[in-house]
């Protein structure tokens, strides 16, 4: 049982992020989220994942903080909040545009406003209220260790800290790689999902600042 190839329903994902099924609704109506997977009725089965999850998790804490409903939709759909976990210290820093009609990727000690979304804590509340209890499936506990193992946050000063506990409390034994050959390839993967990941920014900044021209 891999999370990643789990999927829930709309009145599913409601519960988890604790929305109601219309509020997805209406975002996936009104807002576009999902792209053209959305439009097909109130009652159609619309397969969500962990990915998908995460996305609606980071609109309602977005909703929350009070940022408009289509900003947080937009910025949410835009960038990928699951592979902030394998980023950096799982973070995505949101800016807005010029004119203020979209929040994209970006940082800077120039901007007087920039929005941190922690993928960590997200990612947390969405497996522990869709799991309240953690499985004892093999495959599901090495898919916890893995994405621990690459746990990173900041503390209040802003320095990196690992993070060894589970969405659950849990104590995450490292995961040890045999030699330093597989540890460097490791290191290489996920240098290359960060390159990919930030060009994947790069080009919808590209896109919203051409669209800002218009």
């Amino acid at each position: 049982m891999h999370p990643e190839h789990m999927t829930v329903s709309r009145a599913d994902a409601a519960r988890i992020i604790g929305a109601t099924e219309a509020q997805i609704s209406n975002w996936m109506a009104r807002h576009g989220l999902f792209g053209s997977r959305n439009l097909k009725g109130r009652g159609f089965h619309v397969p969500l994942t962990i990915r998908e999850l995460m996305i609606l998790g980071a609109i309602k804490e977005l909703i929350d903080a009070g940022i408009d409903v289509g900003l947080a939709v937009g910025a949410a759909n835009r960038y990928s909040v699951y592979g902030a976990l394998f980023s950096g210290c799982g973070e995505l820093i949101l800016a807005p545009n010029a004119d203020r009609t979209a929040l994209i990727g970006m940082d800077g000690t120039d901007l007087p406003v920039a929005i941190r979304i922690r993928a960590w804590p997200i990612f947390d509340r969405v497996m522990r209220a869709w799991f309240p209890e953690r499985p004892n499936d093999p495959e599901f506990i090495d898919y916890i260790r893995s994405v621990t193992a690459r746990r990173r946050e900041r503390d209040s000063r802003g320095e990196p800290f690992e993070v060894t506990t589970d969405p659950w409390g849990n104590e995450v034994e490292p995961i040890k790689h045999p030699d330093p050959a597989t540890l460097q390839a490791a290191e290489q993967r996920h240098a290359e999902n960060a390159a990919s990941w930030k060009r994947a920014i790069d080009k919808v900044n590209a896109e919203q600042s051409g669209d800002s021209n218009d």
